[in-house]
């Protein structure tokens, strides 16, 4: 999906807590989620909003959410290749266990 978030989360459950990414949206299955930094370049086309809690039937859990999050505004919500129009990698990536 085109959803970004201007924090910094250092392990998996705290970034699932504060945005709610309930095992749908994002699998562990594998152990680890990858998040990459970006630089922007360019005024973005997109929505901002707080994220609501969301029930995680996976973990049988509730994820309270709270944390601002952006998504990406493109024209038919289809954000390859169009991001990079907006977007540079900085090359950083990082492993949420």
């Amino acid at each position: 999906g085109g959803w970004l978030s201007e924090n910094t989360y250092n392990s998996l459950e705290e970034a699932r807590e504060k945005l709610a990414l309930i095992d749908d949206f994002k699998s562990s299955s594998k152990g680890e989620i990858v998040i990459r930094e970006y630089i922007i370049i360019k005024q973005l086309p997109v929505r901002k909003g707080i994220t609501g809690g969301m029930w995680c039937r996976i973990a049988k859990k509730n994820y309270s959410g709270g944390d601002v999050q952006y998504e990406f505004w493109f024209s038919g919500s289809d954000i390859s290749p169009t991001w990079q129009n907006y977007l540079k990698r900085t090359g950083i990536e990082k492993l949420l266990k």
